[in-house]
């Protein structure tokens, strides 16, 4: 393959560069919160509220499910920010999203010759479909941790080919605890595979009973232990490890059957080649018979992509699973894919690749002018400037695409980000405007204002969804508690006839839909 010796590396990546911080930030708080954020949302918020940032709560009721760091940093950007909205609850993601990107980058560097590589490596991960048209634009935990977990991953790698085991462990096991304050329990799968996965490749398995693994796993306890300690002078329940145990085993075959299992093991593969395309097409590059001694011939090689299948094997027989879970194992497997590619002589792979990304470079300029005659389309401001603005640019795009071959995938992920682009004028807006969630916002927020100034809490067994009680709770600047025996004339209720009835002597002041199932909940307030 060619070697990079001119300024068009640069001068590329600084187009991209460019590209990337308007694809990641326009109209970034524009959607309201899915469920999964506005939980991480509403237990920052009740942090902030309570002033107690060692015990997460939902609704004022102790929360079981995660761990809190991730909710310390989105309070922090609430804090930041002046604010509690979706923008502030997501630039945490843009940041470690961009951190991660980096750390990609600078992690492979050391093991390919020519520069390119270990920035392609980084770039497909930012414009591979899952991140660059939905996670990164999510206000969820999971690039966070995946972030963090990847380091825990390169940890092994560098300081266990070095025979630094006593840097291997601790450092391992430091950023396995804090994985595990960012999600819970995951965090020791990942660690646990890690090791073995290493130390099989490294044929050093008797490293696993030895003083300084020892010495790793006691840093672990320590730091998880003083975080147990503290949370035990708030709540001295023993329902922290089956709440975590609960979320971690939801999506197992514990849960799903054998018949759910084996549908799962067949799709999966076919699941992620979807949602990491455009650069998953490159996995032709394992289509050979020699593959497997390919890719021992290079030691680091050899190692992330049995790291890769050590970790992978858990979400591939556990049915449900997301595909932000792995999102940590992407970089390890586009490695791969990019060494191969790069050691890749002419041959079919490469002439399927390329005839391949030349359809898409050709094609996407005129689907992307197509939306002009699209009716929701044309209700969005400065719609036919937008769209010629994309048109040009991707005409400009496929026309240096095939000028300068030596950079064709740098001119598709160009192409990727100038369709998030589009995506962020156009495609939110319009998922605004359908989502039925937005209502239930919009409901809720009117809710929490008018009862901004009086006592309004949860009735019995009312099942009030998250997104619904961040919005509740954010207008009234308390926390939505529970009460089980109403006993005074002044206070408001939230009902859920769906669960309990309306308390005798008590009429119905309002009403709002909630967004989890569209349940109608009641206001009600002690007749006079």
């Amino acid at each position: 393959m060619y070697k990079t010796d001119d300024k068009r590396l640069y001068i590329y990546l600084s187009v991209i560069i460019a590209l990337a911080i308007p694809a990641l930030l326009i109209n970034l708080g524009l959607q309201t919160f899915i469920n999964d954020e506005s939980i991480r949302a509403l237990v920052a918020l009740e942090m902030g509220f309570s002033d107690n940032f060692i015990v997460p709560t939902v609704n004022g009721s102790y929360y079981y499910s995660k761990p809190p760091m991730y909710n310390w940093i989105i309070y922090i950007s609430f804090m930041l920010f002046g604010r509690f909205d979706e923008l502030a609850t997501r630039v945490p993601t843009v940041v470690c999203l961009a951190l991660f990107c980096y750390t990609i980058y600078k992690v492979n560097r050391p093991y390919f010759k020519d520069i390119k590589y270990p920035i392609l490596i980084s770039l497909f991960f930012l414009t591979c479909g899952r991140i660059i048209f939905w996670d990164s634009f999510r206000g969820l935990i999971d690039i966070g941790f995946s972030w963090v977990v990847f380091l825990m991953f390169i940890a092994v790698y560098h300081y266990g080919t070095r025979k630094k085991y006593w840097h291997m462990y601790i450092i391992s096991y430091v950023l396995a605890s804090i994985a595990y304050l960012l999600k819970g329990l995951p965090a020791f799968v990942f660690v646990g595979c890690t090791m073995m996965a290493f130390h099989y490749m490294d044929k050093s398995l008797k490293k696993i009973i030895s003083i300084p693994h020892i010495a790793g796993g006691l840093c672990m306890v320590a730091i998880l232990g003083g975080y147990y300690m503290m949370y035990g002078v708030y709540n001295e329940s023993t329902s922290v490890v089956p709440g975590l145990l609960d979320q971690s085993t939801q999506r197992t075959p514990l849960r799903h059957g054998i018949w759910s299992t084996i549908k799962h093991i067949f799709i999966y593969p076919f699941d992620n080649i979807f949602h990491f395309l455009p650069w998953s097409v490159l996995g032709v590059m394992f289509l050979r018979r020699d593959i497997w001694n390919i890719i021992k011939r290079n030691r680091y090689i050899h190692y992330v992509s049995i790291c890769f299948l050590a970790n992978i094997f858990v979400y591939w027989i556990s049915p449900g699973t997301y595909p932000r879970y792995i999102l940590m194992l992407i970089p390890l497997i586009f490695t791969v894919l990019v060494y191969l590619y790069s050691i890749e002589e002419e041959g079919w792979r490469l002439l399927l690749l390329r005839r391949l990304y030349q359809v898409i470079i050709v094609a996407v300029p005129f689907v992307v002018a197509g939306l002009i005659g699209i009716d929701e389309v044309k209700q969005i401001d400065g719609y036919q400037w937008k769209i010629g603005v994309l048109f040009l640019a991707l005409v400009g795009l496929a026309v240096i695409y095939f000028k300068d071959q030596g950079y064709r995938l740098f001119f598709l992920v160009m192409l990727v980000l100038l369709l998030r682009i589009g995506f962020n004028w156009f495609m939110m807006p319009i998922r605004q405007e359908k989502d039925y969630g937005t209502i239930a916002k919009n409901q809720a927020a009117v809710i929490g204002k008018k009862y901004k100034n009086v006592k309004l809490e949860l009735y019995k067994n009312a099942k009030l969804d998250h997104t619904s009680s961040f919005y509740i709770a954010r207008e009234r600047g308390v926390i939505n508690y529970r009460n089980l025996a109403p006993d005074e004339d002044d206070i408001y209720l939230i009902v859920d006839t769906s669960r309990t009835e309306i308390p005798i002597h008590y009429e119905v002041v309002d009403t709002f839909r909630k967004r989890e199932d569209w349940t109608l909940m009641y206001v009600v307030k002690r007749k006079q």
